[in-house]
């Protein structure tokens, strides 16, 4: 884990982390727990990025000269913005796999995710 905190500690001023800026717990009625961020960071980010880039290509838009040259930049555009959202979107991934056991009292151990512990990971939404 070590080498891979490093990395990230070294890339966090590019951060582009959609659920870390918004307050979006005050959009939705229930809690924004971590799966919802997890849709969050590998859904949206990508998709607003390449609904960006989509509108400099519009095909209405110069001739198809210049139309080709905006297709070759866009895609280079994408490219960029989503080696500046990778490390984002790769933390929250693998974030949503460790579980840390905690003595619950009784002969069992509960299972608590570890970015999240509102979330069980012996339960049917985690495993899903």
């Amino acid at each position: 884990a070590e080498p891979y905190n490093s990395f990230v500690g070294l890339v966090s001023f590019v951060n582009m982390d959609i659920s870390g800026l918004l307050p979006l717990n005050c959009l939705s009625e229930r809690y924004f727990d971590h799966f919802d961020k997890l849709v969050t960071a590998t859904m949206f980010g990508p998709l607003t990025v390449l609904v960006l880039v989509l509108l400099f290509i519009h095909p209405k838009w110069g001739t198809r000269f210049t139309r080709a040259k905006a297709r070759k930049d866009a895609r280079i555009i994408f490219i960029e913005i989503m080696l500046f959202a990778y490390s984002s979107i790769s933390r929250t991934i693998c974030e949503s796999f460790r579980c840390d056991k905690y003595d619950d009292g009784t002969s069992t151990f509960a299972d608590f995710l570890s970015a999240d512990m509102s979330i069980d990971c012996d339960t049917l939404r985690y495993k899903f």
